[in-house]
C-alpha cells in the first residue's frame, strides 16, 4: 500500500487576492524606492547619511569621507559651515552645491556636548548606491518573496482549482 501523505490547507480566494494586492503595493515601493534613491549617484553628498532630525546615521561605506572621523554617528547636526540647519535636506543640499573634495565645518551636537568636525564632500557613487540601497532592495524583495510562498497562497501547486 502506498503512503499516503496529508496535503497543505490551501489559501481561500480573499486572501489569496490579499497576498497579491500586497506584493503589487511591495513591488510600487520598491520601483519608486529604487528611482527616488538613484537620483543620488553623481551628486555630491557630505560623506555621511543623516536621518530626518539631522542625526548622522551609524551607516556608512569604507571609502566615505564622515567614516573616519571619531564619535560622528549618532550626532546631531546643528550649523553647517556656521550657518544653522533645520532639516536633513538643508545638509543635503548645502553639500550638494558645492564642489566635490569642498571641506565643510560641521557643528555637531551629542548628549549635550557640541564640537565641530571637518568633512570634505564627495561624489555620491554607483558602488555607494549598490552597497546602500542595493543591499536593502534585496533584501526587502527577498523577505517579500520568502513571506509570499510560505502563505500557501502561492507556489507551484496554486493553480491547481482547489480554494
Amino acid at each position: 500500500m502506498a503512503d499516503v501523505f496529508p496535503t497543505a490547507p490551501r489559501a481561500s480566494s480573499a486572501v489569496r487576492a490579499s497576498a497579491v494586492a500586497l506584493g503589487l503595493v511591495a513591488a510600487f515601493l520598491a520601483i519608486r524606492t529604487t528611482l527616488t534613491s538613484a537620483a543620488w549617484v553623481g551628486r555630491p553628498f557630505p560623506g555621511f547619511m543623516v536621518l530626518d532630525n539631522r542625526v548622522i546615521a551609524s551607516v556608512g561605506l569604507v571609502g566615505w569621507s564622515g567614516t573616519s572621523v571619531p564619535n560622528l554617528y549618532q550626532s546631531q547636526v546643528v550649523a553647517v559651515d556656521g550657518r544653522s540647519v533645520r532639516s536633513a535636506p538643508e545638509v543635503y543640499a548645502y553639500a550638494a552645491s558645492l564642489p566635490v573634495g569642498t571641506p565643510i565645518r560641521y557643528r555637531l551636537l551629542r548628549g549635550t556636548r557640541e564640537s565641530d568636525v571637518v568633512i570634505p564632500t564627495q561624489r555620491f557613487g554607483r558602488s555607494d548606491w549598490t552597497f546602500l540601497f542595493g543591499g536593502f532592495l534585496v533584501c526587502a524583495a527577498s523577505r517579500t518573496w520568502a513571506r509570499a510562498s510560505s502563505c500557501g497562497c502561492c507556489g507551484p501547486d496554486s493553480s491547481d482549482g482547489h480554494s
